[in-house]
């Protein structure tokens, strides 16, 4: 079943059909036509690019199995005069990664719901992010490491711009965006930006290692860093169920102003706030920094074979993407010092000591724990090797 293309298409949008549904079921009955009628003008669009690229390739290949796409991409090539032969196939490739990567959120579309999505308890406005951030990334990987035989290169290349415009866009908005949600949906983009321009450094470097049988496929050195990516989610996660965990009755915490002085007032909570916002700055030998600080290096490592002779020298492009990944990962700091800052030192605005949800900071620390039990597990596996 993974190894067919339209039973992972079909697949990943169901998954969007369902996450659709669930947003939809949070918000108020009276605004719920106009949110579906938003939706539906944001998805469909992006679900035809999709599915016209998808079908393009069956055609061209036809075959739904991604194995013989794989073969099919493995037996032509550009030299032999086909060129029709190899642009169709990367044209239909072209469209679905892109259709996918877009459908899945990377792009802040959904930001013109914020007003309807006020009222939704944070932690399920988060989830319903995280839903197709993470299906959207699964079937991005499954596809790449499947038939990326020819077209490595095309998929390092689609990575590198979409990593680009998403680490570009969603730092610009982190800057004027003054809604919490809205502030923990776009560090979601940044980190899943992060984790694109990583995707194409690792394609990179598979291609131009692929004469090495030692060398694994792009799904194997995936999973080498995928739980830096996961425990970021599970991060913000946390941070989503504390917000829900302090939001009262009469009054929501919607503007960072309103966490001010809440170490002071609530100890536990302000702890946990604390941490989970030191993780998401970018602390050292935290999940969030060893993911940015693994795609850097990575970056970095691509180099730009000289035709002299000479040193070859850091590839300009993969240069500026690893400039645009650091200068997004000061600014997200900054965001999260800011509101370090305004937890730990300012004078608070709101009490929240009598009125926290219980259910809630149960959920907070599970995520807070389990993201530091991996830091430490991390640190110990690299003092051990």
């Amino acid at each position: 079943m993974l190894n067919d293309l339209l039973f992972l298409a079909l697949g990943f949008e169901l998954i969007l059909l369902c996450n659709s549904g669930l947003t939809l079921a949070q918000i108020p009955q009276l605004n719920r036509p106009l949110a579906a009628q938003l939706m539906l003008k944001s998805s469909l669009p992006l679900t035809l690019i999709l599915l016209s690229g998808i079908l393009l390739l069956i055609a061209v290949v036809d075959s739904t199995r991604l194995t013989d796409i794989h073969s099919y991409l493995n037996t032509i090539s550009p030299r032999t005069g086909a060129s029709g032969n190899h642009s169709l196939p990367a044209l239909g490739i072209l469209l679905t990664l892109l259709g996918c990567v877009f459908r899945m959120g990377a792009i802040p579309i959904h930001f013109r719901q914020q007003e309807l999505r006020a009222e939704i308890p944070c932690w399920i406005s988060t989830t319903t992010l995280l839903i197709p951030l993470t299906a959207g990334l699964s079937f991005l990987i499954l596809i790449g490491s499947q038939i990326g035989v020819v077209e490595s290169a095309l998929l390092e290349q689609i990575f590198y711009y979409c990593a680009l415009i998403t680490l570009i866009v969603s730092s610009g908005l982190l800057l004027v965006e003054k809604q919490l949600r809205g502030l923990f949906d776009l560090l979601l983009i940044q980190t899943t930006g992060v984790f694109l321009a990583l995707l194409s450094a690792v394609c990179w470097r598979w291609r131009h290692a692929s004469e090495n049988p030692e060398s694994g496929s792009i799904l194997q050195a995936i999973q080498e860093y995928a739980p830096e990516l996961l425990f970021s989610y599970l991060t913000l996660a946390g941070l989503a169920f504390l917000i829900d965990a302090l939001a009262q009755q009469g009054t929501k915490i919607r503007t960072p102003e309103q966490l001010r002085g809440l170490f002071a007032d609530q100890r536990l909570a302000g702890i946990a706030a604390v941490l989970l916002l030191l993780t998401l700055a970018g602390f050292p030998a935290l999940a969030v920094f060893r993911l940015k600080w693994q795609t850097l290096i990575l970056l970095l490592e691509i180099h730009q074979p000289s035709m002299t002779g000479t040193m070859a020298t850091l590839h300009v492009g993969y240069l500026g993407l690893a400039v645009v990944v650091a200068i997004s990962s000061a600014l997200s700091a900054f965001v999260c010092i800011r509101l370090l800052i305004q937890v730990c030192l300012a004078q608070p605005l709101t009490r929240h000591r009598q009125r926290s949800h219980r259910g809630m900071l149960i959920a907070c620390y599970c995520c807070l724990i389990g993201s530091l039990i991996f830091s430490v597990k991390v640190m110990l596996n690299i003092q051990g090797g």
